[in-house]
């Protein structure tokens, strides 16, 4: 007897929600990507996909300060690959994406 699918849920690379789906096959239809893409994110094979993350838990928590490979004040986001420019302010950290 098949597994009833999973719930997927979509976060930008901020770790917000943005939607959730009834499963992978859905969350890839609506999105124009993969079956394997999808999948391949929600088990953790692969960062992201298209600058998203597909996940089947629908809380994630993005931990930033580790994943920032840093170069002087411009930073490269793990997930997507922007390039973005790190600033500190007020003693946080504050990140921009660059032009």
């Amino acid at each position: 007897m098949p597994q009833p699918p999973k719930k997927v849920y979509k976060f930008d690379i901020e770790g917000k929600l943005l939607a959730e789906y009834n499963s992978i096959n859905e969350a890839a239809r609506d999105n124009g990507i993969t079956v394997v893409n999808v999948s391949s994110n929600c088990n953790g094979h692969t960062k992201s996909s298209q600058g998203f993350i597909y996940s089947f838990e629908p809380n994630i928590k993005i931990d930033m300060k580790r994943k920032i490979k840093h170069s002087s004040n411009n930073v490269e986001c793990p997930i997507c690959n922007s390039k973005l420019k790190i600033s500190k302010k007020d003693g946080k950290f504050h990140l921009q994406k660059r032009n």
